[in-house]
């Protein structure tokens, strides 16, 4: 799971979830990444938007 900071969509994720373990640990804080994934809306007590990678053919995870 990554925390998305100033994301550039809306509705704004505020994380990117993948369900690929080739994505743990790839970037750091303050890295660019591009994305295509699945918008959801969550809520843990707080409705909120995440991005999810790895549940729709073409999804994908890489640098900027």
């Amino acid at each position: 799971m990554y925390k998305i900071a100033n994301p550039t969509i809306t509705p704004q994720p505020v994380q990117l979830v993948s369900w690929n373990g080739e994505h743990r640990s790839l970037f750091k804080e303050g890295e660019h990444i591009k994305f295509r994934g699945t918008l959801e809306l969550v809520s843990n007590g707080e409705e909120c938007y995440q991005v999810a990678i790895g549940t729709a053919p073409g999804d994908y995870l890489r640098p900027k």
